[in-house]
């Protein structure tokens, strides 16, 4: 009972993760991102139901760049707040020259 309630609770996380995605990614309105939500969910269950699936982070080098090439000494809060970092990682990153 509990790992069917488990299975049906990860189905619907699944399900709002990809409507968000869809909202912010397409920008589709809430009835045309639930009717792909849903076709995408029920795909995926289909295709890969059961199995664990592992996605990979995004590449973050061509942020990096970015960060290195617009950082330049005094918009250290502008950069933080616009790539969502911390300052101990605005450093690091513009650290790695």
């Amino acid at each position: 009972m509990i790992d069917r309630l488990g299975e049906k609770l990860s189905a619907i996380q699944l399900h709002y993760d990809i409507l968000a995605i869809v909202r912010e990614e397409i920008c589709f309105t809430d009835h045309f991102a639930e009717q792909i939500a849903a076709a995408i969910t029920r795909g995926l269950q289909r295709r890969l139901g059961g199995q664990e699936v592992y996605i990979p982070a995004e590449d973050k080098r061509d942020r990096d760049a970015r960060i290195r090439q617009e950082f330049n000494g005094r918009n250290r809060d502008e950069i933080m707040k616009k790539y969502d970092i911390s300052k101990s990682r605005l450093y690091e990153i513009i650290s790695l020259k």
